[in-house]
């Protein structure tokens, strides 16, 4: 028995899990994958995150293999199930060694009851793989989204939901940011080169990376001395539609991690003064470790708040702005090819209480904006009630804001992230 496999599917699961009760995947693999080996941390994600990809396909594959539902308290071994036959259909696991391990995690779920159910379930899903295929006639389990997500997506685009579908049950590009202020594209991809690792120059950012194969970014050349970000493609447009100058004051709302924070300071160092504000003490933690990594935090006078945004008193007692990002929180619906848990965390009335919140939010920022100055607003999703619904209905009820443009891309577009942009100049 591989004790060290059988302890990553039991790692896999009670991550999963933990998904499944409503946590985001991304907290819970800080919390669980401490307790494993670096080397270990590849497996435990690929499976995870292919669980969450194919959920509803791989419970619909699922379901004709039980004679009866599983009881809630063994929902560890329905995932456990669950990961074995995503290892059995999409990963390069032996399928000997699959059902194996899968068998063998039992014992140290405390199940070993199910044992002889996990080995019968897997080796006649071996025996008749195709024997219950999936059609469109179940939607969910076909495009492996929930049926809420599946009929706002066709409502918001009947020409294009279908691909917006497909596109987020793909595995994303890993796209970086370099950082112009200690190197180019062109000599960061001959540095790649060096080091034998396929890049290219991403074509839908002026200082994006496409790397070709899935690789811990910590261990690529320059991580450590601050040479790039990973940032997807479209949220590198943000500070070209900011349009930047040196002396300007600008406030980042919703800042935490740091990674629009960041690209301001790389992409107009002169600026005055940044405020960046979050409402999370822990995430915003991180906007300070990523300036130091970046070797940014004395390029201009930058101060970081935590603090609700939409209680001004908080962070704000003057001056007025000159640029404001007010990236809103959102569904995240543009990307979910990179955060499968949204698929799961998400429910149909999320979308309008989060619309209502990132009005007030415009509200707000419009507030302390300085006149002649822009605000741009910015979103993960692909829904129109955050989006182009709101900035009219934001629009009609304000004299003093001309709209500049606004930039939309939908899932994979030029290999891209979902996203939503809308430049409002202040009269």
């Amino acid at each position: 028995m591989n004790v060290q496999k059988m302890n990553v599917r039991i790692v896999a699961v009670r991550i999963l899990q933990q998904v499944v009760k409503g946590q985001s995947l991304t907290k819970v693999f800080d919390t669980h994958l401490a307790t494993l080996p670096n080397q270990q941390h590849p497996f435990v994600k690929a499976l995870c995150f292919g669980v969450l990809r194919h959920y509803f396909h791989l419970q619909a594959s699922l379901k004709p293999q039980l004679k009866k539902p599983l009881k809630a308290k063994d929902g560890d071994i329905q995932l456990l199930l669950l990961c074995a036959l995503y290892e059995l259909k999409s990963m390069d696991t032996a399928d000997y060694a699959a059902v194996s391990e899968a068998v063998n995690a039992t014992k140290g779920l405390k199940k070993p009851w199910a044992r002889g159910l996990v080995n019968a379930v897997l080796r006649h899903f071996l025996r008749h793989p195709d024997a219950n295929p999936i059609g469109e006639e179940d939607a969910q389990a076909y495009f492996n989204h929930p049926q809420w997500m599946i009929d706002a997506i066709r409502h918001d685009w009947p020409q294009h939901w279908q691909q917006i579908l497909n596109a987020n049950n793909t595995q994303p590009p890993l796209l970086l940011r370099v950082n112009r202020l200690q190197t180019s594209v062109k000599d960061y991809l001959a540095v790649l080169a060096a080091h034998n690792i396929p890049a290219t120059a991403h074509p839908g950012a002026d200082f994006g990376v496409h790397i070709s194969h899935p690789i811990d970014t910590t261990q690529l050349p320059g991580f450590a001395e601050g040479w790039f970000s990973v940032q997807d493609g479209a949220a590198q447009q943000a500070a070209q539609l900011l349009d930047l100058h040196p002396g300007q004051t600008v406030l980042d709302a919703c800042a935490a991690p740091g990674g629009k924070t960041c690209l301001i300071l790389e992409t107009e160092p002169k600026i005055k003064h940044l405020l960046a504000v979050d409402q999370d003490p822990d995430r915003s933690q991180h906007i300070t470790q990523n300036l130091v990594r970046l070797q940014l935090q004395n390029t201009a006078q930058v101060q970081i708040q935590a603090a609700d945004f939409t209680t001004i008193s908080e962070w704000w007692d003057g001056p007025f702005f000159d640029r404001i990002l007010l990236d809103a929180p959102c569904t995240g619906s543009g990307v979910i090819r990179r955060h499968p848990d949204i698929k799961m965390l998400r429910i149909e009335d999320d979308v309008v209480a989060l619309s209502q919140r990132q009005l007030k939010m415009l509200e707000v920022a419009w507030s302390v904006l300085n006149s002649g100055g822009r605000l741009l607003y910015a979103t993960c999703s692909i829904f129109k009630v955050e989006n182009e619904q709101l900035i009219a209905h934001f629009l009609q009820q304000h004299t003093d804001v001309h709209q500049h443009h606004s930039v939309r891309c939908l899932p994979g577009e030029q290999g891209n992230d979902g996203f939503y942009y809308a430049c409002l100049d202040k009269e």
